[in-house]
């Protein structure tokens, strides 16, 4: 995260940090919801990319693990070696050391962001986050069917329970 003058930045503890991040989701599924069309039986599509906050990049209702989203253990170990780079690449006041390393780390995320996409198939698009300056998002729908049907079946699982209005316990 770069810190913006005026925010005061503090160490939140997991809770506050995942009851901040499931709201920040509803909203981004709201807000993006009908502009991002959608394959989806339930309108229900989004799954959010981005690093910090918690022990994984992949939200969708909340975090959730990579092992929860069936994803490839290959794209699961880039997934952690990509958030590594993110802590490794901040300096004490959370500012990027270089722009060298701020420039690999977001072309390395479109690189996964394409990856996950690929995974769970043209039925969910992927939001992945660049913080900079001026945040902006990529949103990513891949126009194939899922290469990894078990992620595919993951998210549409996930989307049952959201459909349902069932939600599932989120990690902790």
């Amino acid at each position: 995260m770069i810190a913006e003058p005026g925010y005061l930045i503090r160490t939140r503890t997991r809770i506050e940090t995942q009851v901040l991040l499931t709201a920040l989701f509803r909203e981004a599924s709201l807000r993006y919801g009908e502009s991002v069309k959608s394959n989806s039986a339930y309108g229900v599509d989004l799954i959010l990319l981005f690093p910090d906050y918690a022990d994984t990049t992949i939200w969708f209702m909340g975090p959730i693990s990579y092992a929860q989203a069936k994803i490839s253990a290959e794209l699961a170990v880039a997934l952690q070696e990509w958030e590594h780079s993110y802590y490794a690449g901040l300096d004490a006041d959370f500012n990027w050391k270089s722009v060298e390393q701020r420039k690999k780390f977001q072309e390395r995320g479109m690189e996964l962001a394409r990856s996950l996409s690929a995974e769970v198939g043209k039925d969910f698009t992927v939001e992945y986050r660049v913080f900079e300056e001026q945040p902006h998002h990529h949103h990513l729908t891949s126009a194939h069917t899922a290469t990894n049907p078990s992620a595919a079946a993951a998210f549409h699982a996930l989307a049952d329970c959201l459909h349902s209005r069932k939600h599932p316990p989120l990690p902790l």
